[in-house]
């Protein structure tokens, strides 16, 4: 209770139908992949405007997020976020452009753009690059390790945003 819920479950079709459903199990934002249809995401959007839920567009793989990232806000999208892939990241980090890409978005949307971090570096990268909202995921939220290594990042994301 009191905390946004996110249902980050990158909807490529059938997107109204599972927007509605995500608001109805009490999510507050939900995500629909960038590199799904123009209807898709306008459908996505319409089920947003039905329900109240915040239509989050991950533009994960999208072959120009910054370009995209300008199409889905001009369909109604409340928040883009740029997201490098774990599956990527995990094969070759060092190509890992986010806080580039994040700077790009930014500048071209009136939006909150978010971004996928894989640890407190590119956490602390992705704000200093002017992003609004980080997230952050496994191994961050499970494991013998992952209470110190939450704590960690969270003093370390924070402390970048007040500089």
């Amino acid at each position: 209770p009191g905390r946004p819920i996110f249902a980050d479950i990158k909807i490529v079709d059938g997107a109204r139908k599972y927007v509605v459903a995500a608001a109805e199990h009490g999510a507050h934002y939900v995500s629909v992949c960038g590199v799904a249809s123009d209807a898709s995401i306008r459908q996505a959007v319409a089920g947003g405007r039905e329900t109240g839920i915040k239509v989050v567009v991950d533009l994960y793989a999208a072959p120009d997020p910054v370009a995209r990232a300008r199409q889905v806000v001009e369909m109604g999208a409340d928040l883009v976020y740029v997201h490098y892939g774990g599956d990527a990241w995990a094969e070759t980090p060092e190509l890992d452009d986010t806080a580039q890409v994040v700077a790009l978005v930014k500048a071209a949307v009136d939006v909150p753009v978010g971004v996928v971090s894989f640890d407190a570096r590119s956490g602390v990268a992705a704000v200093e690059a002017g992003a609004d909202i980080v997230l952050i995921g496994h191994p961050y939220l499970r494991g013998p390790d992952a209470e110190p290594m939450l704590t960690d990042y969270v003093r370390r994301v924070k402390a970048a945003g007040a500089a």
